[in-house]
């Protein structure tokens, strides 16, 4: 009895997890740094591009320079696109600059678009990168299409 008691008292220890795996799931994980980061770059110079294409001088109005709001912008996407739990922080900053920066852009182009338009096109483009940045920074929780988990899956069940 003594022995069948003992068994109840001492759980075995947890499993350790190899070092193959480990570095596999380092190497992953900086991968996805990496691709925030090269994705935020592009974020950052597709506004800055779109910024040098305003036609009427925002400029004398703007309260910041127009690279400084094109690297807000792009480090905004970055850090929301993160595989961290506080990536959310970027993604609450993303929507109203970005919101606002496009509508600028939009009605400042030559012919410029209609207000209406212009509204329209500029809260797609805040909604799209948020989501994106959603999508980036949440993209563990879903098994990648053709993954060899998926395949073993489908092997076993049919």
């Amino acid at each position: 009895m003594d022995d069948h008691d003992s068994d109840e008292i001492h759980a075995p220890p947890p499993p350790r997890k190899s070092r193959e795996v480990l570095t596999l799931a380092r190497r992953r994980r900086l991968m996805r740094v990496m691709t925030a980061v090269l994705l935020g770059c592009i974020v950052g110079a597709y506004t800055l591009g779109a910024l040098s294409e305003r036609v009427i001088a925002e400029e004398e109005t703007d309260l910041l320079p127009v690279s400084l709001e094109a690297l807000i912008i792009g480090a905004a996407f970055t850090l929301a696109s993160l595989p961290t739990a506080w990536s959310i922080v970027g993604r609450v900053l993303i929507p109203v600059p970005t919101f606002y920066i496009y509508l600028t852009v939009l009605l400042g182009k030559n012919p410029p678009l209609p207000f209406y338009a212009a509204f329209v096109v500029a809260g797609l483009y805040s909604a799209v990168l948020t989501a994106l940045s959603r999508d980036l920074a949440e993209r563990p929780m879903r098994p990648k299409l053709g993954s060899s988990r998926t395949r073993s899956r489908r092997a076993t069940i049919g």
